[in-house]
């Protein structure tokens, strides 16, 4: 079920946006018809075109899927959903993914708070609240879409390339953006960090930015797929669609990190080093690459922290980096001579061979 409406556009108030040239498209959901019509006003004057007001948060990503979007406005009356799921469900679709939100609610908590911020969200604004605190978290949107239009740029031509025939052409220029590295995992880890000090806005501009990296690259690798299969180059098709599901399957993976992260701020909020608590559970997950991100962040914040470096240096050990191991354990016992745990692990990796570890007992 929904019901549709509209918000008047002035062209007059888009100066200040990184794209004045184009009102963007707005979707709202909310199951109370009051709050669309309070919408209404407060958003005059903005750029965005014409509105689909819905009150059912399964059928908002159904359509989202299916038409494009560029900003989300949500209400916390949804019929039949919560704010939360409806943002993870918008995360887990990757043509809704990027799309900025802003989000009103009659209440939050510390966990909620943490939760949208994580999940890029543009704005989470507690009512009753004055139409000027709207304006502006709409227009923090409204840049983030104009964002988004700029760094799809170039994969926008070189799809058109492609659908225009001039399929080298096209190849080329998919090739110089995965050429650029992917710091979608630096870009997350940053947002963490920023959101452990309560820097929100930093945060929140952080994990937006890794999510485009993400999409960037997955839809990159999805088109030159495509022309190699175009060129009857079934091999290189098959490497690059193996590339993007690689890329996809990383957003999920460092997600999962964030969610757990947040997990940890919520029932530690008073943790001196909430990044040895993440990399301790993503250890225990078997997610040896996020965990050995955590205590590097984790010795960053607290470069005496011993224990870091201790688990630190288990979790390079298994990941094949004995050396690396060897020193962080030395310089763990440098600080903390009587350290029975990590005098034990240097032993057993200088004795050890690789082919002998048996990763279930670590």
């Amino acid at each position: 079920m929904y019901f549709t409406t509209e918000i008047k556009v002035s062209s007059a108030s888009t100066q200040n946006l990184q794209s004045p040239q184009a009102a963007k498209s707005l979707l709202v959901v909310a199951g109370d018809r009051e709050q669309i019509k309070r919408y209404a006003s407060d958003l005059k004057g903005l750029p965005l075109k014409l509105v689909r007001a819905m009150d059912s948060g399964p059928a908002a990503l159904k359509y989202v899927a299916s038409y494009p979007i560029d900003v989300v406005l949500c209400d916390s009356s949804l019929v039949d959903t919560d704010l939360i799921a409806f943002l993870r469900g918008l995360k887990q679709n990757p043509s809704s993914r990027q799309i900025p939100v802003v989000i009103t609610a009659e209440s939050a908590d510390r966990r909620m708070l943490l939760q949208a911020v994580s999940m890029g969200c543009a704005g989470l604004i507690l009512k009753p609240y004055q139409g000027a605190t709207l304006h502006k978290h709409m227009s923090t949107a409204l840049n983030m879409a104009a964002g988004n239009e700029q760094e799809a740029g170039g994969l926008r031509q070189a799809k058109d390339l492609l659908a225009s025939g001039h399929v080298d052409d096209a190849i080329r220029e998919f090739e110089d953006i995965v050429r650029t590295q992917d710091q979608s995992e630096a870009y997350y880890m940053q947002g963490l960090e920023h959101l452990r000090k309560g820097e929100y806005g930093e945060a929140i501009a952080c994990f937006h930015k890794a999510v485009q990296i993400n999409t960037l690259f997955a839809e990159a690798y999805e088109a030159m797929a495509r022309a190699f299969e175009a060129k009857g180059d079934r091999q290189s098709s098959r490497l690059f669609l193996k590339k993007a599901a690689q890329v996809h399957a990383e957003f999920q993976r460092l997600e999962q990190v964030k969610e757990l992260f947040v997990e940890v701020m919520a029932e530690e909020p008073d943790a001196e080093n909430p990044f040895l608590l993440l990399g301790n559970k993503l250890y225990n997950g078997r997610d040896f690459q996020g965990a050995a991100q955590a205590y590097e962040n984790a010795i960053k914040l607290n470069p005496n922290d011993a224990w870091a470096r201790f688990h630190l240096a288990r979790v390079r050990w298994m990941l094949g980096h004995r050396n690396k191991a060897v020193e962080l354990l030395e310089s763990c016992l440098a600080m903390r001579p009587d350290f029975p745990e990590a005098q034990r692990l240097l032993i057993q990796v200088k004795n050890t061979s690789w082919a002998t570890i048996d990763t279930e007992r670590l």
